[in-house]
């Protein structure tokens, strides 16, 4: 369920990234430095620099968080517990998007602007990288006046 570059780039930087689907990111040794305003685990009043200790009712791992967040898409919710502090306090988080990630997307009507970021759903079907050919196309005319 997940891009090919995401697991080795959370193998290299010891966290979890799931920002575009919940809102945070997790790191090895379960705490959340910082949630993304109007997130789900924003809404939910997930506090930045607490650490999550369970994922719908299973002490946290990476593997059950991303489980977490594909089964959302039949559940519509994914329960954290987390500790903050001497307080330890249940979220819910309203979620049905499944994992989302960000990609770039070609924009045919603006002659300068060639991709906008976007995200996607990891359940969509990705399309082949361009060709040679196709990126070239994409280069603007030169004036060789």
């Amino acid at each position: 369920m997940t891009t090919r570059s995401t697991p080795r780039r959370e193998e290299v930087r010891h966290g979890t990234d799931v920002r575009f689907s919940l809102g945070f990111i997790v790191k090895k040794d379960g705490v959340i430095p910082d949630v993304l305003p109007d997130s789900p685990a924003a809404r939910a009043g997930v506090a930045p620099g607490s650490t999550l200790i369970a994922v719908n009712g299973r002490r946290w791992t990476r593997e059950r968080l991303r489980e977490a967040i594909h089964e959302s898409a039949k559940s519509k919710v994914v329960d954290l517990i987390v500790e903050d502090g001497e307080f330890v306090t249940a979220h819910r988080l309203s979620y049905a998007g499944g994992e989302r990630y960000p990609h770039l997307e070609r924009v045919p009507e603006s002659p300068t602007s060639w991709v906008r970021s976007s995200v996607r759903s990891s359940d969509r079907r990705r399309s082949a990288p361009p060709s040679a050919d196709s990126r070239r196309a994409l280069r603007p005319a030169r004036d060789l006046a």
